[in-house]
């Protein structure tokens, strides 16, 4: 298991990476670069949306996964989201 500095280097990395090709991306949109743009405002507008749309969800997707990272939660007894609390053995009394 990778430690959290490593965890967290990693996901600098990987989120450099694709907010650049976004950035990208989207330039590449406004600037009708892109294969089949056309001069019509509407089909350049519904064409932006088709760009944001993706880096909505990829910003959606890097928040949910940075508070995944091991070492997110600094609270010991803090329970992380997605997982079940662990129930205290039972007991039977004679």
């Amino acid at each position: 298991m990778f430690s959290a500095s490593i965890s967290e280097s990693i996901f600098w990395i990987a989120a450099a990476i694709c907010a650049i090709a976004q950035v990208a991306v989207i330039r590449a949109a406004l600037a009708g670069r892109t294969p089949g743009a056309s001069s019509s405002a509407v089909a350049q507008a519904r064409e932006f949306f088709w760009v944001l749309l993706p880096a909505a969800f990829l910003i959606l997707l890097l928040t949910w996964s940075w508070q995944s990272l091991p070492g997110r939660f600094l609270d010991v007894g803090a329970q992380r989201p997605g997982t079940v609390a662990e129930r205290p053995a039972l007991t039977v009394k004679t």
